[in-house]
């Protein structure tokens, strides 16, 4: 879901937590990497999934 609606490759495994905001909203990767791109864009986004392999 996140790769095919937000264009950014999630690499390896990618472990989610659900958090209830006190908006009362649910909180995961998905909203966490959305919110990301909505904010800095796609291309930072992408460096730094990539960048969390790295040594």
């Amino acid at each position: 879901m996140i790769e095919k609606e937000l264009d950014v490759k999630v690499i390896g495994q990618c472990f989610s937590n659900y958090l209830k905001c006190p908006n009362g909203h649910m909180y995961g990767a998905y909203e966490f990497i959305k919110q990301g791109v909505s904010e800095h864009g796609p291309e930072f986004v992408k460096g730094a999934v990539e960048a969390q392999d790295s040594p």
